[in-house]
């Protein structure tokens, strides 16, 4: 009986054990429940709005703030990830111009994330919330806030980190492959009230090279956009005035990023050789630039003015030190990931 319920016992660890590394094959950047890094995410607005014949106005601000990505739960074929704003900052250099882009992301914002083992990212639900209820602000302007927030453009600013997830098999760092590696990612940019600019981007990689267990690469991105307008009769709510007739094209966009992963981690870490398998989030920056132009009818007090727009726009990401890998069940905890977390 004995010997019975010892075989039972191992057969049942054993399928225990094929459980785990069939999760940790499918898990993006083979991260574990527990795994906690963060991004400093810069966002730059350089904008041109010209009021019927008066003279352009330019307005200028620059946002910057921390998402921190916690592992909540490791699925078959994707990775739960709870994200949180922190150290979030507007800065405006004329606030005397009419509002027309996205309000600073605020401190306490929270989505979670799903993510596919090739970086392709999803919203769980409706799970994103600004905090205290957005205590101090009227309905009104909550509301203003909800159409400058959509789904695709929260989806995009949490999700940009995963576009520097390449295939799992990697050419050779020398080969003269006739094809680039390309991969595709979905993208949205916020117009404020204006809507806002959804596209597909694909992304390239241009090179890598392998030393010190550690393989790094550069990857490109180029997309189109389409302009996604305001919803009707929301769009005035709480802003005193009302863009209609809004038209918006992207005339330029391009992006450009680096990684680093080790080389065991793809596809899986090597259970027998844990020394080689240092994990980390693979992502070390990526900067978006896009320039937009379009036009709008401004309805104030039943007044409509034709208003024209440019705007130049830039976004940049970048891995932050202290980035904590959790110990899993094969590999070692690196003393170089033993920072505390900012």
């Amino acid at each position: 009986m004995r010997s019975v319920s010892t075989g039972l016992f191992q057969v049942m660890i054993a399928l225990w054990l094929i459980g785990v590394s069939s999760v940790r094959a499918q898990s993006v950047w083979n991260l574990t429940r527990g795994d906690r890094f963060s991004v400093m995410v810069n966002v730059s607005r350089q904008t041109e709005i010209q009021l019927g014949d008066s003279a352009p106005v330019v307005r200028h601000t620059s946002e910057q703030f921390e998402l921190t990505y916690l592992v909540s739960s490791i699925l078959p074929t994707k990775t739960v990830l709870n994200v949180s704003v922190s150290n979030a900052s507007l800065t405006d250099k004329t606030s005397d111009t009419p509002q027309t882009s996205a309000v600073a992301i605020p401190d306490g914002f929270v989505v979670d994330i799903a993510v596919d083992a090739d970086g392709s990212v999803m919203l769980m639900g409706t799970t994103h919330h600004f905090p205290g209820k957005r205590a101090g602000i009227s309905p009104g302007a909550a509301r203003a806030i909800d159409e400058s927030f959509p789904d695709p453009v929260v989806l995009s600013w949490v999700g940009r980190p995963f576009w520097l997830t390449p295939p799992a098999t990697l050419p050779a760092a020398d080969a003269n492959a006739e094809q680039p590696t390309t991969w595709d990612r979905l993208d949205a940019v916020s117009l404020g009230l204006m809507g806002h600019l959804r596209g597909v981007v694909t992304c390239t990689l241009e090179k890598h090279n392998s030393e010190d267990s550690l393989e790094s690469g550069t990857v490109s991105a180029k997309g189109s956009f389409r302009h996604i307008a305001p919803t009707p009769g929301r769009e005035s709510e709480g802003s005193g005035f009302m863009f209609r007739d809004v038209t918006a094209t992207v005339d330029s966009f391009e992006a450009n990023g680096s990684f680093q992963r080790p080389e065991g981690e793809a596809p899986q870490p090597d259970p027998a050789n844990p020394a080689g398998n240092e994990r980390r989030p693979w992502l070390e920056k990526l900067d978006l630039q896009w320039s937009l132009s379009g036009s709008a009818s401004v309805v104030t007090n039943g007044q409509s003015t034709k208003c024209r727009f440019e705007q130049k726009l830039e976004h940049s990401y970048q891995l932050l030190p202290g980035f904590r890998m959790k110990r899993s069940l094969f590999l070692p905890f690196p003393d170089n990931q033993r920072i505390p977390v900012r």
